[in-house]
């Protein structure tokens, strides 16, 4: 799976490059990004600042994590501090949860 938390203004462009590798199933949640200005980056320094962000889960098979990391990294870039940050976490199973009641095994 991965995580990637980034400005709002940035999904768009995310979401269509993920389109393109033909991935169609993510998540997407409104997050608040807490840091504090570090001095020797604004005369503001010390200040703490909570900013709107968008978090985004994407569960692919191995071998297109490459692929979608790229996808992420070059969409999401702008070469600034504050951009935001790709998590690349493994998931053991997945299960899909059915209208029957029964845990269906996610197939990769």
């Amino acid at each position: 799976m991965l995580v990637i938390i980034v400005k709002t203004f940035k999904v768009e462009e995310i979401l269509n490059d993920i389109k393109k590798l033909n991935i169609v199933s993510l998540s997407m949640a409104d997050v608040q990004k807490f840091y504090v200005i570090p001095l020797r980056v604004h005369p503001d320094g010390g200040q703490e600042k909570l900013l709107l962000s968008i978090k985004i889960e994407v569960v692919v098979q191995d071998d297109l994590v490459p692929a979608v990391e790229e996808v992420l990294f070059r969409a999401a870039t702008r070469g600034r501090i504050g951009d935001g940050k790709v998590f690349i976490i493994p998931i053991i199973e997945g299960f899909r949860l059915s209208e029957i009641g029964k845990r269906m095994l996610l197939k990769g």
